[in-house]
């Protein structure tokens, strides 16, 4: 428990120390210092994940080069004094610490592909065409790199886990932190906007078994509408916040390919801005494209193509590209987010069942019940909201009219986002950051001249209770949990990264062999999880494989 704490401990520290290191080469000294800790976080998230994929095209990321890493971000930690931000270090601590404690790790894609991809990371310099081992390491999130870089000397193996949870707990803190500096501001629209996300951030992300690639996907797309929200007029935006929004939008990118829908937001921005030349005439634009051409140049690598599985973006006489098996999964993948498996017989094929809006009525009967599940308990909460703020006199003062159009866009273009989600991908999991926000700015829209933080200073204090009582029941609800495991004898505090029966024990799978090489380690069907790699559930006939320059080719022959 206290190699936890302290992992939590430093995982914070090594995110704030590089996060002032990116701002002061990405911006400037002044912004920099000005800037308040919990988004140095944000820019410490991204240059490490961006960090991580750049070294594993020259390097695997193994122990060493974790523990380099690791050590450079203490020293940035001290030289740029960021111990003064005390307050969200130990916040940061101790929320990642509650989570991490005796949790599962996400289950079953972490067995499947995060925890494999990782250790691949660890083991290997970048491998051409390990989609061609398991399609999904060509859906590898840049999560999977910013935890390969926790492999280090100095704590357990298992410290790779702690990525996800020091992602939410600086993002909560970020969100707070907000809602507080827009309370003081007597800012009624964006105190209820961060008052609401704060509720329904707790309410969705309170335990660490539930975090993927997608719950980090959905809380950047918060952050991402938190900086629209307070930046200036898209008219009148400055250079660094354009860039801010750009590396966001990026990061988003490669979370989810399906994330990708958001880079229309830095176009439009660009489109409409005043100042085209000294965007694209800056450093800061320079390291955008490097970022964004490191991320697209690892996915032909990997996968053949620059969007896997959109085959328009694939190079079809690439030797690892395999047409046949992307095509297969980018009509596979819609479909069973759509509910395939549920239809009623006779079964459509793929392609047949995604077109025409054939997968209505399965969708409505089966995955819609499960995405009222999951949002009318905050619907429940939004009604009792509207009822008590019913009865509450309305404010003289209006929105700004240009402030009231920039919020439209951002609802306008949230509520674009949930229709190509709902047409295209209509799970839950991967869309409830668009329809939460959509529901959050109409709520807002209608109803912040009656939250009167200006004159009743019974409002404010309600909203603060309810807030303090999420938190006591995150709180509750993870000690809880840890209480169960420890009775139950639980002797196992980190998630473990080698099994799902909770036995910690390292998984030796049988290799595959061709020319007295191993191929790759093949888990006879189960899940490969933190094993030797490259490892795969699947059997696969006709892979080849060689090496040139010390890097491994695969393909299908």
């Amino acid at each position: 428990m206290y190699e936890i704490f302290l992992a939590s401990f430093t995982s914070s520290i090594v995110i704030l120390g590089s996060g002032y290191f990116f701002s002061f080469i990405f911006f400037n000294k002044a912004f920099t210092y000005n800037t308040i800790s919990s988004e140095i976080s944000i820019y410490g998230i991204i240059f490490l994940s961006f960090l991580g994929v750049f070294l594993n095209f020259f390097l695997e990321i193994n122990k060493n080069v974790g523990s380099v890493v690791l050590i450079l971000c203490i020293i940035s930690f001290i030289f740029f004094k960021a111990y003064k931000n005390y307050k969200i270090i130990l916040f940061a601590s101790l929320c990642t610490f509650i989570l991490i404690l005796c949790s599962n790790v996400y289950r079953p894609d972490a067995g499947l592909y995060h925890l494999p991809v990782t250790s691949m990371i660890n083991e290997n310099k970048i491998i051409i065409g390990s989609s061609n081992i398991h399609f999904r390491f060509a859906h590898s999130s840049i999560i999977q790199y910013f935890s390969a870089l926790y492999n280090t000397h100095f704590f357990s193996l298992a410290f790779i886990t702690i990525p996800s949870a020091s992602i939410f707990s600086f993002y909560i803190y970020y969100i707070f932190e907000n809602y507080l500096k827009y309370v003081k501001e007597k800012n009624n629209f964006l105190s209820l906007f961060f008052f609401l996300l704060i509720i329904f951030s707790l309410y969705s992300f309170n335990r660490y078994s539930n975090y993927g690639n997608d719950a980090v996907a959905h809380i950047f797309y918060f952050i991402l509408i938190n900086k629209l929200l307070t930046i200036n007029y898209f008219d009148e935006i400055k250079k660094n916040e354009f860039y801010i929004i750009s590396l966001i939008c990026l990061f988003l990118l490669t979370n989810k390919i399906f994330m990708g829908i958001v880079l229309i937001i830095p176009a439009l921005i660009f489109i409409y801005s005043i100042n085209k030349r000294k965007i694209i005439f800056s450093k800061n634009f320079i390291y955008c494209f490097i970022f964004l051409a490191l991320w697209i140049l690892k996915s032909v690598l990997t996968s053949g193509c620059i969007f896997y599985p959109i085959s328009q973006t694939c190079f079809k006489n690439f030797k690892i590209y395999d047409n046949d098996k992307t095509k297969f999964e980018a009509l596979s993948g819609e479909a069973w987010s759509k509910d395939w498996i549920n239809q009623e017989d006779p079964k459509l094929e793929f392609k047949e069942y995604n077109e025409k809006f054939n997968w209505i009525d399965t969708w409505l009967k089966n995955h819609f019940k499960k995405v009222l599940e999951k949002l009318i308990p905050y619907l429940i909460f939004l009604l009792i909201l509207i009822i008590y703020l019913f009865f509450q006199e309305k404010l003289k003062e209006t929105l700004n009219s240009e402030i009231k159009k920039k919020y439209l866009i951002i609802l306008y273009l949230s509520l674009i986002f949930s229709v190509i989600w709902f047409l295209k991908f209509p799970i839950y999991r991967y869309g409830y950051s668009f329809i939460s926000i959509s529901l959050i700015l109409v709520f807002c829209l209608i109803f912040y001249r009656r939250v009167k933080f200006i004159e009743n200073i019974k409002t404010k204090q309600i909203f603060n209770s309810i807030i303090i009582i999420s938190l006591i029941g995150f709180v509750i609800k993870n000690t809880h949990r840890i209480n169960q495991k420890i009775n139950l004898n639980q002797t196992i505090y980190w998630p473990d990264i080698y099994s799902e029966k909770g036995d910690f024990i390292t998984k030796n799978y049988k290799p595959k062999i061709n020319q007295n090489k191993i191929l790759y380690y093949y888990s006879n069907g189960e899940l490969c999880m933190y094993s030797k790699s490259p490892c795969s559930n699947y059997n696969i006939k006709n892979l080849k494989s060689e090496n040139k320059f010390g890097y491994n080719i695969y393909w299908i022959n």
